[in-house]
């Protein structure tokens, strides 16, 4: 039976992932999650073989069998996400327990690693990025010792390649760190640990990302970062975008909202005076400081070779999503560190002062957590509303043609073809001269420049984003007192 502090992190863990199934449930789909079936998922040609960046392989070959199987809904397209979600939080959750250290550290570390909104984000979106955490984090936390557990750790983290191509270079710094880390023991034989780490890996590739590897398209590298600090800023961000005052209340929401800025500043120097002090006194357990070397070293790696490819091939660095795996290892690492008890005052007001500050960090991923947008798509949030107004319009009014800015082309379109009812025609993919257009859809931060022009007349627009149906000129005197315009936003 669980003891007292297993029950409070198990009920953590269990709680994000009631989260994240009831985000994938409520949330609108967003315009990357609606290409990704357009392109590759609804076709009956197996596409999902196809080399694209908008590909994740593994992803969308699930996502082709949980439509399949289950229908067209937002829900269905999240699954293989909710199945990555499953894994990286149950591989966490191990982590944590193999620490034993005290649950106000362990609990805070286990929120950091699960809860942070950058992470938390992906483990929900119809995207390879979730199969991608969970899989590298399996294959790292799997045990070292047997051969057996060093195969499986190589198929997870061959998944992990397989579930995002981004994913690549911290794949092999795991895996290398992991082989380095068992050989280290001297249990196995050189060979048969070779083939235990190398084998399953190289299976998984060559029945899975082959033939998309084997034709992708090297022009669309093109997203990523230019500079060492856009690259951290981008985590930066990502990691503390927006707290949600309904979770935490106005008062406790303006002040943090003040200090957030310093929240993962004091983390830093806190952990690196812990650290420093660990060194010094040559203090440690053995497996912490492994599990230490193999999650640091293999950020550590990763970044090193990712910024050696900038430097002489001109291949971008990490850009938010395509770095995430950055996070849980350095997290990983921190923790192990953390991990190791103190041996003196001097040491425990350290590793004081730096739990202080992880739980910091965990509260404040508590406060971002929301449930009905992404920060990457937040512009989306309110497609589902966009199209149920337009349909509407198309049920009343015999509305049958939108034109629709390059945010909302793929969303509505996905629920065009996820409608049990006739609907309004295909949206096309241009909106600057369509032949003929009853009905606009724009979001007008990022399509600033077509209302005035065409002389246009917002009658609907969102509360929490600024998507907007708007009218021609030509169609006000017909659906200007439309009962549609009274959906609720």
């Amino acid at each position: 039976m669980m003891d007292r502090d297993q029950r409070i992190l198990a009920a953590t863990a269990v709680f994000a992932m009631a989260w994240v199934i009831a985000r994938a449930y409520v949330q609108a789909i967003t315009i990357d999650e609606a290409t990704t079936y357009a392109l590759f998922v609804q076709n009956s040609a197996p596409f999902h073989w196809l080399g694209s960046s908008n590909n994740h392989v593994l992803n969308t070959a699930l996502m082709r069998l949980t439509t399949r199987v289950f229908g067209v809904s937002e829900w269905s397209v999240r699954l293989p996400a909710l199945l990555g979600a499953a894994i990286y939080i149950g591989a966490c959750l191990r982590l944590c327990r193999r620490f034993n250290c005290g649950l106000p550290f362990t609990w805070a570390l286990l929120v950091c690693l699960i809860y942070n909104p950058f992470i938390m984000d992906f483990l929900v979106a119809a995207r390879g990025y979730g199969l991608a955490l969970g899989f590298l984090m399996a294959g790292l936390v799997a045990d070292h010792k047997r051969l057996a557990s060093c195969a499986v750790a190589s198929a997870c983290i061959g998944l992990a390649f397989a579930a995002n191509f981004s994913f690549a270079i911290a794949c092999g710094t795991v895996l290398a760190a992991r082989f380095v880390w068992s050989w280290s023991e001297r249990t196995h034989p050189l060979l048969k640990l070779l083939a235990a780490y190398a084998l399953p890996a190289i299976a998984v590739t060559l029945l899975i990302p082959l033939p998309a590897l084997l034709s992708f398209p090297t022009q669309e590298l093109w997203y990523g970062s230019r500079s060492l600090p856009e690259m951290l800023d981008g985590f930066y961000i990502s990691s503390l975008f927006q707290l949600n005052e309904h979770v935490i209340g106005p008062k406790l929401h303006a002040v943090m909202l003040l200090n957030q800025r310093w929240f993962y500043p004091a983390l830093g120097v806190t952990f690196a005076a812990w650290a420093a002090y660990a060194i010094r006194n040559k203090l440690g357990r053995p497996e912490l400081t492994r599990m230490a070397a193999v999650a640091g070293g293999a950020a550590a790696a990763a970044f090193l070779i990712h910024w050696t490819a900038f430097l002489a091939f001109g291949l971008l660095l990490p850009k938010e999503r395509t770095g995430i795996f950055f996070v849980p290892l350095a997290f990983a690492a921190v923790g192990a560190v953390g991990a190791i008890p103190p041996v003196s005052r001097v040491g425990r007001w350290l590793r004081t002062a730096f739990v202080a500050a992880l739980l910091t960090v965990a509260v404040n991923n508590i406060a971002s957590m929301r449930l009905m947008y992404f920060r990457e798509w937040n512009w989306n949030e309110e497609g589902k509303q966009v199209y149920t107004v337009l349909n509407c319009l198309h049920e009343k009014h015999h509305i049958n043609s939108v034109a629709s800015g390059w945010p909302f082309v793929s969303v509505l379109n996905f629920y065009r073809q996820t409608a049990t009812r006739d609907t309004f025609a295909a949206v096309p993919d241009t909106i600057n001269n369509p032949e003929h257009v009853e009905v606009y859809v724009l979001e007008t931060v990022l399509n600033p420049d077509l209302i005035e022009p065409k002389h246009l007349k917002v009658m609907w627009h969102g509360d929490a984003t600024k998507a907007a149906i708007a009218l021609p000129p030509e169609q006000l005197a017909a659906l200007e007192s439309s009962a549609c315009w009274e959906i609720p936003h």
